[in-house]
């Protein structure tokens, strides 16, 4: 079958877009060009010199894997199954619950709540002077559902190493300060948590164990009661004396020095590029004038 071939062009010549007119027309305004790159970059330093600063830093944590009575649930034999049905733990680890209450709403909440952090997430309509939100501002428009949100979408990170079992939890904020402190204390209180809440398992199961052993004629099963109950002192007394009860802190977060944004390099790039566009519009439409 035989191809006509345009007038002007080869036969084995490349059909493609040929962007040697552009560059051509680009190059024959070069001045034209250059001006509104420059201007463009003085546009991005600008936005670079006034643009917030935020900075970002992180704590790393080591879960403890304490197994609370793990040596007496061995030797418990039949009682494991009474145990169970007291809602008594016998050794199941607690690494996993710290990491689902890091990560819950309802952890963060209280974080904001006995932090006040509403006040700083929504700093511009806070009045500090006056103690009071600013003329105009709604009661309804600072629900601590909107703290919450805003709080573990853009200014707190958690993540989990599943190879090391390392957590780290990251802080941006526009101070350096705050986000070094929200991050430490953000650790401290996870760690604060989960002693309360071993402590008061604890102290329950202490107490059903006790009257239990009162009612138990068999002496078996009081033995098996006793070292149950020797392993939940042994919970109480560790949740009581170890301020690292469920993480150890292995690097703590210290101000930083540098940014995370705006960054120096990627508002140059945006700011050529999309020079480069409006100057592109530009010499055209010069063109088809």
């Amino acid at each position: 079958m035989n191809h006509s071939t345009p007038p002007g062009q080869h036969p084995d010549e490349d059909e493609g877009l040929d962007l040697r007119p552009i560059v051509r027309k680009l190059w024959q305004q070069k001045w034209l060009v250059l001006g509104i790159l420059a201007a463009s970059l003085a546009c991005g330093a600008v936005y670079y010199l006034l643009a917030t600063r935020w900075y970002e830093t992180s704590v790393v944590l080591l879960p403890r894997d304490t197994k609370g009575s793990g040596g007496a649930a061995s030797q418990l034999g039949q009682l494991g199954g009474l145990a169970s049905l007291a809602g008594i733990s016998v050794g199941a680890p607690v690494r996993e619950e710290p990491l689902a209450i890091l990560r819950s709403k309802g952890f963060a909440r209280k974080f904001i709540e006995q932090n006040q952090l509403d006040r700083v997430i929504f700093a511009d309509e806070w009045d500090a002077e006056r103690g009071q939100w600013q003329a105009g501002t709604e009661e309804g428009d600072h629900d601590i559902r909107d703290a919450v949100d805003r709080f573990q979408k853009k200014i707190l990170t958690i993540t989990e190493d599943k190879k090391s079992g390392l957590v780290t939890i990251s802080v941006v904020w526009k101070s350096a300060t705050l986000a070094a402190s929200w991050a430490n204390l953000f650790a401290r209180q996870i760690n604060d948590e989960m002693r309360l809440r071993t402590q008061s398992e604890s102290e329950g199961n202490i107490k059903y164990l006790s009257v239990e052993m009162e009612k138990s004629n068999i002496l078996s099963i009081r033995e098996a009661q006793g070292r149950l109950l020797e392993s939940e002192l042994q919970k109480l007394v560790m949740a009581r004396g170890n301020e690292e009860f469920a993480y150890r802190v292995i690097d703590k977060a210290y101000a930083p020095k540098k940014t995370v944004k705006p960054m120096l390099m990627s508002v140059a790039l945006l700011a050529l590029l999309l020079g480069g566009i409006v100057a592109m519009v530009v010499v055209f439409r010069q063109e088809l004038k």
